[in-house]
């Protein structure tokens, strides 16, 4: 995805348009429980130039709490014991780049209809183009020959406040030569907070079921990988639990 998750939201959020209203593109600056003034719950935001306050009934916090716990401004001592002391995460860095193929690449083909009839296959991560066969290669012209798009990943096992920016660039660098990518071209580079979770200190210290005993209090639910582990079936399990607690009037 050159550009993104975003395009698969924007694709969820218009074929769903006629039942939830989704706003994209919004900074969310204020979420407010209404704890400190008596007030409804409220979620505050700026799109463009408008900034807008929303009051609604329940509040769902699907974000990094490693990063972004602050923007509840009401949150109680509690919660901010489980919420801003015992986080941390590690760091994704994905660069859009092009360039030519190496000595060392091959084109990949897949036998679609062997697939069919249950043969294997196998996919190589440094192929760089993996087509159906049509019977001839002529035809794959500058697709097997010519520039091509790619992804590389960095990974540090450190939050990305932690993680120097110009050395980390310096690095790709360095493996672009090493990788004989001497002709790359960046087009664009995107650094993520990534798997934010719980210290070992925080996992000690029971904090996963403790979230688990405030889940719905103060008319907030908090989900995702900050407040459960980050398999398939953990996420499923524990959503399935919380639709069960939470109940909303």
């Amino acid at each position: 995805f050159k550009n993104g998750f975003q395009p698969i939201w924007q694709a969820i959020a218009k074929a769903h348009r006629n039942t939830v209203k989704t706003i994209l593109n919004a900074n969310v600056t204020r979420v407010s429980r209404g704890l400190k003034t008596g007030t409804r719950p409220s979620v505050t935001y700026t799109k463009g130039d408008d900034r807008v306050t929303l009051d609604c009934e329940h509040i769902v916090m699907a974000v990094d709490l490693s990063l972004y716990a602050s923007v509840v401004d009401d949150l109680t001592d509690n919660e901010k014991t489980l919420f801003t002391t015992s986080y941390t995460a590690s760091t994704f860095i994905t660069t859009l780049f092009e360039s030519k193929a190496t000595a060392a690449e091959a084109s990949g083909l897949i036998w679609h209809y062997r697939m069919i009839q249950g043969g294997r296959i196998i996919a190589l991560r440094n192929s760089k183009l993996m087509m159906s066969f049509n019977g001839t290669s002529e035809s794959w012209g500058n697709l097997a020959r010519g520039r091509q798009n790619r992804v590389a990943y960095q990974y540090y096992d450190r939050p990305l406040s932690q993680v120097n920016q110009c050395a980390a660039t310096a690095s790709l660098w360095s493996d672009f030569k090493l990788a004989g990518l001497n002709n790359a071209g960046v087009r664009t580079t995107r650094p993520f907070n990534y798997f934010p979770r719980f210290t070992a200190e925080g996992l000690k210290a029971g904090l996963p079921w403790k979230i688990w005993d405030v889940q719905g209090q103060q008319h907030t639910t908090w989900v995702g990988s900050s407040v459960s582990f980050e398999s398939v079936l953990d996420v499923v399990t524990y959503n399935k639990n919380l639709i069960q607690r939470v109940q909303i009037a």
